[in-house]
């Protein structure tokens, strides 16, 4: 695949979005308008991994897995994920597993830290704290 027009084509087939117009919003996208025709290779791992996101959050499927969504995004970007994020929340179910637990709680209805093969809740940075997984509250 050359161009962001034919993965993104591609894999909305693949993956099923629920719609054309799914597919049109993305592709209205100013970041991916600007790098439409540009050939995959030539596009920062960042901006790979934030088309990525996008797809998957825009699949017609009830839950979603994303994997360290904010990994190696510029804040642009991750404004632009958790606002997607919120979009669609209401219509599927997300998980989302993420050391940036900043982004993470800023976008999340439930947290849970997994530590020594148990889910704790966590509700607040101090839950963290007194868990050991941060230091200090910022």
């Amino acid at each position: 695949m050359e161009s962001i027009f034919s993965a993104l084509s591609y894999l909305t087939s693949i993956l099923a979005t629920s719609s054309i117009s799914q597919q049109v919003r993305l592709l209205d996208l100013s970041c991916i308008q600007e790098n439409l025709n540009r050939r995959l290779r030539n596009l920062s791992s960042g901006m790979i991994r934030f088309i990525e996101t996008l797809i998957l959050l825009h699949t017609k499927h009830s839950f979603v897995l994303l994997d360290e969504p904010f990994l190696g995004l510029s804040p642009i970007f991750i404004e632009q994920i958790s606002a997607h994020i919120e979009h669609v929340r209401h219509r599927k179910g997300i998980l989302i597993a993420d050391h940036n637990f900043r982004q993470v709680m800023d976008v999340s209805d439930r947290l849970y830290l997994l530590k020594d093969s148990h889910l704790i809740d966590v509700s607040t940075q101090e839950d963290l704290v007194f868990e050991g997984y941060i230091k200090e509250i910022d």
